[in-house]
């Protein structure tokens, strides 16, 4: 029965946290000498992305990879990595609804990130004490949508697949997380949140 969920698992980029500033990524991307579309899909769907959301590699080798292969060579890559994640911010009113839910149900933070990630999150954000459980997917060396991720999480939480909702936004991910026997949403927004995750609580 749906009103038996105890566990509510967030995803973090594209949920937790967004880009509201779409200039740093445009001016690096000009900087580089690199089309904008061609750098993202590097940055989040390269190999050698997977490689270090499963903790293979360090995200400064992630980026030697990808100006290697764009046949750029940038001495200071701490710099290239800060200026592309500049323009991030914590959805503080999400945050807001995160505590709320705390109060009732044990809340989970679930992201393929890349290695190291946790440190940077904490030392910019601030708010993964606000989760019952986190985890990190290099942390793990598995990633989304592999089903014992979601399972791995569940368990953490000490709940079962079917007492658990999941929230991310991408499709894939979502998907994922169903065929891992958990209930899921695709996150496009705040008020569509609450609105299906209140028809799943309270059916």
């Amino acid at each position: 029965m749906r009103n038996s969920i105890n566990a509510i698992i967030f995803d973090m980029g594209g949920v937790l946290i967004l880009t509201g500033n779409p200039k740093p990524r445009e001016e690096l991307a000009y900087h580089l000498g690199i089309p904008l579309i061609e750098l993202l899909d590097a940055v989040f769907n390269s190999e050698s992305a997977i490689r270090s959301e499963l903790g293979e590699i360090s995200k400064k080798k992630h980026w030697q990879i990808i100006l290697h292969k764009f046949g750029k060579e940038v001495e200071d890559i701490e710099k290239i990595d800060e200026i592309f994640w500049s323009g991030d911010y914590l959805d503080q009113e999400l945050m807001d609804y995160v505590r709320f839910l705390r109060k009732n149900y044990r809340i989970g933070f679930l992201s393929n990130a890349f290695k190291s990630a946790r440190e940077t999150v904490e030392e910019q954000f601030h708010f993964l004490n606000n989760f019952d459980l986190s985890i990190f997917s290099y942390e793990v060396k598995m990633r989304k949508p592999d089903l014992r991720i979601y399972h791995l999480v569940c368990a953490g939480l000490g709940t079962l697949p079917e007492n658990a909702v999941f929230i991310d936004d991408m499709l894939p991910n979502v998907e994922g997380a169903r065929k891992a026997g958990l209930y899921a949403i695709h996150y496009q927004g705040l008020e569509q949140l609450k609105e299906e995750l209140s028809s799943l609580l309270n059916d």
